[in-house]
């Protein structure tokens, strides 16, 4: 048998009470409507819980019942589209090379000529320059390339005959089409903001050829009501 323990009983002050014995109040008649006056309030507080448990639940009903997805046809109210739509060209513009000049105009045009001899002066010293109706005859052997494809741009010029093109290789000699294809130029190099720079522009080199064809292609076509936006533009 172990040996019992002495139990010591403390008597916890209640929350009238200080802590060392003292009451916080002489007169009794006080401490009880003090008592009193406290069950009151906490009566009125567990009332308006109570009320404010019964708002929260009226109000979860409500916005469960506004969650609720109906099905409901409405009818359509569409403006109606009046404008023109479709190639806007003009009526002179018969052959196809009229309507490539609608897009890729003379002035465009004009501006790769301006921007090519300087860069060919400059990297290569005395060379022919190239004129306008040069750069169109390069621009048209592209396309036709595009359409009639073969291994090599060199083929086009080959001596065999099952191979050549005889009307590409009538137009531009191999040599001079080889020149033009690291000359192309748009822009002026030395005019080129530099990183950093608030006015840097990534396709700096290429910016004047697409501000152009952007408003080209804008005069020359009027969309309709119907378009179609693929996510890599």
């Amino acid at each position: 048998m172990g040996r019992k323990k002495n139990v010591v009983t403390t008597e916890i002050p209640s929350d009238f009470e200080s802590v060392d014995g003292l009451q916080d109040s002489d007169n009794e008649e006080d401490v009880v409507n003090s008592r009193s006056l406290v069950d009151e309030n906490v009566s009125t507080v567990n009332n308006n819980d109570d009320e404010e448990e019964s708002m929260d639940a009226e109000d979860i009903d409500d916005s469960n019942q506004s969650d609720i997805w109906e099905s409901v046809s409405r009818p359509r109210s569409d403006f109606m589209f009046s404008k023109s739509f479709g190639p806007n060209i003009p009526d002179t513009a018969k052959s196809p090379l009229d309507i490539f000049s609608c897009l890729f105009s003379s002035d465009l045009l004009d501006h790769i000529v301006h921007q090519i001899n300087p860069y060919i002066s400059q990297k290569m010293g005395k060379q022919d320059p190239i004129t306008k109706e040069e750069l169109k005859i390069f621009l048209g052997i592209n396309i036709l390339m595009g359409i009639k494809k073969l291994p090599s741009y060199r083929d086009y010029w080959s001596e065999n005959p099952q191979v050549r093109d005889s009307y590409i290789s009538s137009l531009m000699t191999v040599n001079r089409f080889s020149f033009f294809l690291p000359h192309i130029h748009v822009n002026d190099n030395s005019k080129e903001p530099k990183k950093g720079d608030p006015n840097d522009d990534k396709l700096y080199k290429v910016r004047p050829l697409l501000d152009e064809l952007s408003r080209t292609f804008k005069e020359s076509f009027n969309p309709g009501k119907h378009q179609s936006v693929d996510e890599s533009i």
